[in-house]
C-alpha cells in the first residue's frame, strides 16, 4: 500500500512508475502500474532468483529509480540491481537489517528522539538516512464531518485475524450501548474470514473490503483499534482516539516516541487475549471521549501528509535538505521545587515507575501490574495523585485516596520514585506540602524492612497502629497484611 501511495504521488508529479509484486490480489488493487513478477506457478525462492527475475524485467526499461520495500531482500538484491539503475531506495521497518542502498527510509516514531542508526547496517558508503515520522507514506486526511453515531473502528491490517474483532464486539455489546456504531476494516490477506458473516449480523456493524483509501473511513471515526503500522500516523492525521497493538516485531515503537504524537494506549499483541480488559478499555475510551480528545491530540509534534512530497524530492535531488519543522514547545523554567497533579498524559510514565523494580519490592503487590490492566485502573481509580519536580526534573509520584473501615473514613497515602536521584529530603517535601489538605485522620502502610521509610514515617509523627486495635483487625480481615506496618497521623499534629 504505501509503494502504490507513493507511484500514484509521483505519476501525479509527472514521474512513470511500475509496481512489481509477486502475485496481484485483484481484488484488493486492480491498477495497470502494477505487474506480476512471477507466472502462475512459480514463487519466489531467495534474493538471488529474485534478482535475476526482476533485473529481467526492467532491462527493457529506461534506467531509473528503484524502491525496494520486502523484507525478504535486503542488501544481495540491492547490490545486484544497484548498477542498473540510478539509485536504490530502501524502506524498512527493522533497524538491524543489512542494506546497499543510496537512499534509507524507515518512518519509525522512535526516531523523533533518536535520529541515529546503527551505521554498520549500510555496506555502501554514506547512503541518505530519510528517519523518522516526518517520511510517513499518508494520504491527507479529508475534510470529512465525524459521524454523528459515535463511531468505532477497527483494523487489525492487510493480514489480520478477524475473529479479534468478533471476539470484542460480543463483549462491548454486553455493556448494551446502541449508540455506536462499529466499521470492521478487512485486509486482502485477513484470517478467518468466515467471522466476516458473523459480525455482519450484529447490530451497527458496517464490514468494509478491498478499500485502497482508508482516509475517507478514519476521517469519520472516533475510536480506533487496530495494529500498530501505518495506522500509527493515519489516525493522527485524522484525530483518531486509538488503541495500537504490536501485531509484528516490525511494528516495536517505544512508549515515549508514540506519545509524542498523541499515541497513549499500546499494548502488546498477547494482550488480544484479554478480550473482556480489551472491550472495557474501549467504553472507558468512549466514556471519556470529549476529555480525551482534548488532551491526546495537543502534542509537540505534529503529523503531516507531505512525506512522499519529501521522499520524491531526496530521490531527485543531488543535494538534498531537509525542510520539515518539529513544532517543539520551549521548556518552561520551573522554581527549585515545583508540584503539579498527575495529568492524562502521565499515564505511561505512572505505570513504568511503579513498575520499578524498587517500587514493586516494598508495594502489597509485587508484580508488574499490565499495561491493559493499568489503562482500566487509570480511568476508574479514586486516587489524588502529584508528581513532584526538582530543577525541571520529576522525582517521584504520590497519591492519597478515600477509604471506608468500621464506618469511619480514611484517607491512604503513598508514593513510589520517578528518578533514582530521588532523594528522603524530596520525599519529606511532598510529604509536608501533602498535609495541605483538609483531611482528618491519614493512614499508611509500611514493608517492615523498608528502614527508610520506617524511620521518616516515625520523624513526621506516624503513630503505630497497636496489635489490639480494632482498626487494625479490620485491615487484616480485609486486605494483605503481612509483612506490612499500620500507621495513623492526624492532620492537627505539629509540622516538622
Amino acid at each position: 500500500m504505501r509503494c502504490y501511495r507513493l507511484a500514484n504521488f509521483f505519476e501525479r508529479r509527472g514521474h512513470k512508475c511500475l509496481i512489481y509484486v509477486d502475485k496481484l490480489n485483484k481484488n484488493f488493487l486492480n491498477s495497470s502500474i502494477i505487474k506480476n513478477l512471477y507466472k502462475r506457478k512459480e514463487n519466489f525462492k531467495n534474493e538471488l532468483s529474485d534478482s535475476i527475475k526482476f533485473l529481467n524485467e526492467i532491462k527493457r526499461l529506461k534506467r531509473g529509480f528503484v524502491i525496494v520495500d520486502d523484507y525478504r531482500i535486503g542488501h544481495l538484491w540491492e547490490r545486484k540491481i544497484s548498477s542498473y539503475c540510478k539509485k536504490i531506495v530502501s524502506i524498512d521497518d527493522f533497524e538491524n537489517r543489512k542494506h546497499y542502498t543510496d537512499i534509507y527510509i524507515n518512518q519509525k516514531t522512535k526516531f523523533l528522539l533518536e535520529k541515529d542508526i546503527d551505521k554498520k547496517i549500510f555496506l555502501k558508503k554514506k547512503p541518505l538516512t530519510l528517519l523518522g515520522p516526518e517520511y510517513s507514506i499518508i494520504d491527507k486526511s479529508e475534510n470529512i464531518e465525524k459521524n454523528r453515531k459515535f463511531t468505532i473502528i477497527f483494523n487489525f491490517g492487510g493480514s489480520g485475524d478477524i475473529k479479534h474483532c468478533y471476539d470484542i464486539l460480543k463483549e462491548i455489546k454486553k455493556y448494551k450501548l446502541d449508540k455506536i456504531q462499529f466499521i470492521i476494516i478487512v485486509g486482502p490477506l485477513s484470517k478467518r474470514v468466515n467471522f466476516v458473516d458473523k459480525l455482519s449480523k450484529i447490530k451497527n456493524v458496517k464490514i468494509v473490503q478491498n478499500q485502497i483509501n482508508l482516509n475517507r473511513i478514519y476521517s469519520k471515526g472516533h475510536i480506533f483499534i487496530g495494529s500498530a503500522g501505518t495506522s500509527v500516523y493515519e489516525t493522527i492525521n485524522n484525530k483518531l482516539l486509538s488503541i495500537l497493538f504490536q501485531i509484528s516485531k516490525n511494528q516495536s515503537n517505544s512508549i515515549e516516541s508514540l506519545e509524542k504524537i498523541g499515541h497513549h494506549f499500546f499494548l502488546d499483541y498477547n494482550e488480544l487475549k484479554e478480550k473482556k480488559k480489551i472491550a472495557k478499555l474501549l467504553i472507558n475510551l468512549y466514556k471519556n471521549y470529549k476529555f480525551l480528545k482534548n488532551s491526546v491530540f495537543k502534542t509537540n509534534f505534529k503529523i503531516d501528509a507531505d512525506g512522499k512530497k519529501r521522499i520524491l524530492k531526496a530521490i531527485i535531488s543531488s543535494n538534498f535538505k531537509r525542510d520539515y519543522i518539529l513544532n517543539n514547545h520551549k521548556s518552561v523554567q520551573r522554581p527549585n521545587y515545583f508540584i503539579r497533579k498527575v495529568k492524562f498524559q502521565d499515564i505511561n510514565n505512572y505505570l513504568d515507575s511503579r513498575n520499578n523494580q524498587q517500587n514493586r519490592k516494598y508495594s502489597f503487590n509485587k508484580n508488574k501490574i499490565k499495561r491493559l490492566d493499568h489503562y482500566n485502573w487509570w480511568f476508574e481509580n479514586q486516587r489524588s495523585s502529584y508528581v513532584l519536580e526538582k530543577n525541571n526534573e520529576e522525582m517521584l509520584y504520590f497519591y492519597h485516596y478515600p477509604i471506608l473501615l468500621l464506618n469511619k473514613k480514611y484517607f491512604v497515602s503513598g508514593w513510589f520514585f520517578k528518578n533514582e536521584k530521588c532523594s528522603i529530603q524530596d520525599i519529606l517535601y511532598a510529604l509536608n506540602w501533602q498535609r495541605k489538605f483538609n483531611i482528618k485522620i491519614w493512614l499508611s502502610a509500611v514493608k517492615k524492612n523498608n528502614k527508610v521509610a520506617l524511620k521518616y514515617n516515625k520523624y513526621l509523627g506516624w503513630n503505630k497502629l497497636k496489635e489490639d486495635s480494632e482498626l487494625l483487625k479490620e485491615i487484616k480481615r480485609r486486605f494483605t497484611s503481612k509483612g506490612f506496618n499500620f500507621y495513623l497521623r492526624n492532620n492537627n499534629d505539629k509540622k516538622f
